[in-house]
């Protein structure tokens, strides 16, 4: 309750009660002390020539004047209230110095006698101006106001400080919704680099392994075109056996030709095979086949990352296992891992244990 819009109401209500309990108040209110600035604030309510309420909201050192002083020291005093009566110059001599806060000096009024009360709670005082002094009965009343007021303001800084927390929460909830946000797209794009990474390692190893029977197959075209080429001699000369022995090296080369066509295009559409999404069906699969070509695939792909990585590759497949129901696009993607993992584990134990250790791969 720290301006006007939270206890300028309260000061109002506590006025016109007042009222109906026949108290004739002046004006009243709510003050909250500052000690850290030995200062009060002041929210006061009061009649204006014309008959209508009006609020006032002051901010008053303790020290402007007696009044306030003697506020502080009934304080100090731990008394239940603190009284101050002014009449004649004194009167006056407040009105003079209180000018300068708006709604509390009455300029042009007459010399007369005004009761100044504040009944005090935990943080501060109820206030109330009378041209009479109060009674026994009406300062009872006054009394156990400030009592049920101090209860509800400390309920009141209660709820407000909850509020503080709440806002501070949601504040902190939103911050790591955000970080949390953040986090995941930087975990999609680790996710995203690393299959980039690893689609660059496989397509090295892809291109290795289908370099291989292309050369093969460059290689029996090129002697093929220069058997042709005597073939073509051979039968212009009448040689008839020499151009079928001829054919016949053509004829077996280019089978040779064929098996390593075939194998580059089995390698092809393995790789696409198991590069699209998995559709989560399994279907009978040569589980050593698809080791094998993972393996190599996954040692190549290190070779072509990094010139300096080598290691023996070992298999010990049942060649008794036939095919078994699996999801073949999962288990090579699972098995790639594990190799390529392994290799990078025997590579690292290397690098510690120098040439007495040999980096050896067994699937």
């Amino acid at each position: 309750m720290r301006n006007s819009s939270e206890l300028s109401e309260t000061s109002t209500i506590l006025f016109q009660q007042l009222k109906e309990l026949k108290i004739d108040a002046i004006r009243s209110g709510v003050g909250i002390f500052d000690d850290e600035n030995d200062a009060i604030e002041l929210w006061v309510t009061s009649i204006s020539q014309n008959g209508k309420l009006f609020f006032v909201l002051d901010y008053i050192n303790t020290g402007v004047h007696t009044v306030f002083e003697n506020i502080i020291e009934a304080r100090k005093s731990q008394r239940l209230f603190a009284l101050t009566k002014l009449e004649g110059k004194d009167l006056l001599q407040y009105y003079k110095t209180m000018s300068t806060y708006a709604g509390i000096s009455k300029k042009g009024d007459k010399a007369l006698t005004e009761f100044f009360y504040s009944f005090f709670f935990s943080a501060g005082t109820i206030n109330v101006v009378t041209n009479e002094a109060l009674t026994e009965e009406e300062a009872g009343i006054m009394l156990r106001l400030a009592n049920v007021f101090g209860l509800l303001y400390t309920r009141f800084l209660d709820l407000k400080k909850m509020e503080e927390q709440a806002i501070l929460i949601s504040e902190e909830k939103n911050v790591l919704e955000t970080t949390l946000n953040n986090l995941k797209a930087a975990q999609a794009q680790l996710v995203q680099s690393e299959k980039m990474a690893s689609l660059g390692e496989l397509t090295a190893g892809i291109a290795h392994e289908i370099q291989n029977p292309l050369n093969f197959v460059n290689n029996f075209s090129e002697v093929n075109k220069e058997l042709v080429d005597e073939l073509q001699q051979e039968l212009k000369a009448g040689k008839i056996e020499d151009a079928v022995a001829i054919s016949n090296d053509i004829k077996e080369n280019e089978e040779k030709i064929n098996h390593h066509g075939k194998r580059a295009d089995a390698i092809v559409k393995g790789m696409l095979q198991h590069s699209r999404s998995s559709s989560g069906v399994k279907e009978p699969t040569d589980i050593n086949a698809l080791a094998d070509e993972y393996l190599r695939l996954a040692y190549h792909g290190l070779r072509a990352k990094d010139k300096s990585f080598n290691a023996t590759m070992k298999t010990d497949f049942d060649e008794n296992i036939g095919k078994i129901n699996i999801i073949p696009q999962d288990i090579g993607r699972v098995i790639l891992n594990l190799i390529t993992n392994a290799f990078y584990a025997v590579t690292e134990k290397k690098k510690l244990l120098g040439d007495s250790f040999e980096p050896i791969v067994t699937v």
